[in-house]
C-alpha cells in the first residue's frame, strides 16, 4: 500500500480511496466500517500518517489519465516558450490575482520563476478572473488546462475525504466547507539562474541573495487545504521540505503526484495534520517545470479544529481574508505574510477580534 523511506515522504497507492471517495455525490454522512475494507483502512492510515509526520506524501495510481498529463506536459511548456507579447497582455495586478507573473516575493525576497495562475469560471471578489492567453497564439492551451484542472480537484476532494475519516470524522465531513471550491491551478517555469545559487546544505532562514545566492521558492507553506503538485523525474529534483531541523529532497518518482498538506488542514485537524515547509532550489544548468494545483475551501468558510481533535487551538479564521491577505503578501511588499500562527489561542495576535470574519 506503502512505500516508506524515514529520509523521505512515503510514497502510497490511493486506488482503494478513488474507489471509496471520487463519486460524483456526497458519501455517506456515516464514517465507513473499515473493519470490513481492510485496503481502504491501510491506505487512510497511510495517509494519515504522512499528514502527521511529514505533511507531505507521493500518490500513484491516483486516476487521472495518461492522455490528460500528456496533453497538459506539452502545453504548459509551450506556454512559457511563447513571446513576452502575448503573455504580457494577462499580467496579474493587484486587484486580479490570476493570470502570468514573473515578479513573485515569498517572504518579501523575489522568487526566481515564471508563472500562469488559472482558477475557477467566472469572476471572484477575492481573487478576480482567469486570462488566458489568445486562442492564435495557443489554441489548445485552455480545454488541456480545464482538463487537467477537473480531474485534479476530483483527486484532491477524494484525499480531503480520506483525510476527514483520519480524523475520526464521517468523508464528508468537509465536503460542505470545501464547496464551491476555489482552487487554482498554477503552472511553473524557473529557469536556468544566471546569479548566485543557495547550496540544498543552506539553513533554515532565507538566504540572502547578493551574498548566499538565490533560491527558486524561499520557504513557505502553502495556504488552503491540500496541494497536488505535478513534477518530472527527468527534471532537478529541486522541492525540499523541512523536517526534524534540516531539509529533504522530494525527489519525484515516475507515474507519481506530489501531495501536501496546506494551513487550511491544519487548523481543521487542530495542528495534528503539519502543513510543511518547503522550498524550491534554484538550478545554474536545467530548466524546471512544475505545476501545484491548491485545493481550496470555499469563501464563506469560517475554517476552526473538527471536535474530534479536542480542545480547539486555533481561532475561527475566514479563508477569504487569509486568502487575500496571503496573496497580498505575494504580490508585493505588504510587511509579512499572514500566518496561521497568528489565529493561536495562545500566542496569536488575531485570535478573538481581528481577522475573522471576511469583509468581502
Amino acid at each position: 500500500m506503502s512505500h516508506i523511506n524515514n529520509m523521505a515522504p512515503p510514497i502510497i497507492d490511493v486506488t482503494p480511496v478513488m474507489a471509496a471517495f471520487s463519486t460524483s455525490s456526497s458519501s455517506s454522512s456515516a464514517s465507513p466500517d473499515l473493519t470490513h475494507n481492510p485496503e481502504l483502512r491501510a491506505c487512510v492510515d497511510a495517509i494519515r500518517a504522512a499528514c502527521i509526520n511529514w505533511g507531505f506524501f507521493q500518490c500513484t495510481h491516483h486516476g487521472i489519465p495518461d492522455d490528460v498529463l500528456e496533453h497538459f506536459d506539452h502545453e504548459c511548456r509551450n506556454f512559457f516558450e511563447l513571446p513576452l507579447s502575448v503573455k504580457r497582455p494577462i499580467k496579474r495586478t493587484a486587484t486580479n490575482s490570476r493570470g502570468w507573473f514573473d515578479d513573485e516575493l515569498t517572504k518579501q525576497i523575489r522568487d526566481w520563476k515564471e508563472c500562469i495562475d488559472i482558477g475557477q469560471p467566472g469572476k471572484s471578489k477575492v481573487d478576480g478572473e482567469n486570462q488566458w492567453p489568445s486562442a492564435s497564439a495557443a489554441p489548445a492551451f485552455r480545454p488541456a488546462m480545464e482538463r487537467y484542472y477537473h480531474h485534479c480537484w476530483v483527486l484532491s476532494r477524494a484525499l480531503l475525504r480520506a483525510c476527514a475519516v483520519g480524523l475520526g470524522m464521517a468523508p464528508n465531513h468537509f465536503d460542505e466547507e470545501a464547496e464551491p471550491h476555489t482552487s487554482y491551478l498554477r503552472l511553473n517555469y524557473y529557469p536556468v539562474c544566471g546569479q548566485k545559487i543557495a547550496p540544498d546544505t543552506h539553513g533554515y532562514d532565507e538566504p540572502d541573495p547578493e551574498h548566499e545566492g538565490s533560491l527558486g521558492i524561499n520557504k513557505h507553506s502553502d495556504a488552503g487545504c491540500l496541494t497536488v503538485l505535478r513534477q518530472y523525474p527527468d527534471q532537478p529534483s529541486s522541492l525540499q521540505v523541512y523536517q526534524d531541523d534540516r531539509w529533504h529532497r522530494v525527489v519525484p518518482m515516475k507515474g507519481a503526484l506530489t501531495i501536501n498538506i496546506g494551513d487550511m488542514m491544519q487548523v481543521w485537524s487542530n495542528g495534528l495534520y503539519k502543513a510543511p515547509l518547503h522550498r524550491v532550489l534554484a538550478d545554474r544548468e536545467r530548466v524546471r517545470y512544475s505545476a501545484p494545483f491548491f485545493y481550496n475551501p470555499s469563501y464563506r468558510t469560517m475554517v476552526t479544529p473538527v471536535k474530534s481533535a479536542g480542545v480547539p487551538k486555533y481561532h475561527p479564521l475566514s479563508w477569504a481574508e487569509f486568502r487575500r491577505r496571503r496573496f497580498e503578501g505575494d504580490f508585493g511588499d505588504y510587511s509579512a505574510d499572514v500566518q496561521i500562527s497568528d489565529w493561536l489561542i495562545k500566542g496569536g495576535k488575531y485570535g478573538g477580534g481581528g481577522l475573522t470574519s471576511s469583509r468581502l
